[in-house]
């Protein structure tokens, strides 16, 4: 069975900035390229060697992948990377402004209630 018979969804040729972060130790950020992308997974051109089954986050434009390196072989230009993708998040800008919003909401509403944050105790040694 081939690599293209295994994949469970159609990868899309595309040319874009990402950073891949390999999770764990390290938690080294570089600078990537994707290179090709689906549902379920990604090619990236990066300037180092990735080992297969890291733990990697892709940021790419508004959204965030976590997954795992499946391959990676060194290519002119760099090392291409295939990667499993998991778990994402989409529309980050949009989570942040949300956020935002709320937290400023709530701090609002405790000063509409005449809330008053508890001074802290002095701890004694």
């Amino acid at each position: 069975m081939t690599v293209m018979e295994r994949r469970r969804s159609p990868r899309l040729p595309v040319d874009l900035p990402a950073a891949l972060t390999v999770l764990g130790d390290s938690g080294e950020i570089l600078t990537a390229r994707v290179q090709d992308l689906s549902g379920h997974g990604a090619c990236v051109l990066v300037e180092r060697s990735l080992p297969a089954g890291a733990c990697v986050e892709l940021d790419l434009e508004d959204s965030l992948y976590l997954g795992e390196v499946i391959y990676c072989r060194e290519v002119e230009g760099g090392f291409q990377a295939g990667l499993d993708l998991e778990h994402a998040l989409y529309a980050l800008d949009d989570l942040h402004r949300l956020m935002q919003s709320l937290l400023a909401e709530n701090i609002n509403s405790r000063r509409d209630f005449g809330f008053q944050p508890e001074p802290k105790s002095k701890v004694r040694h």
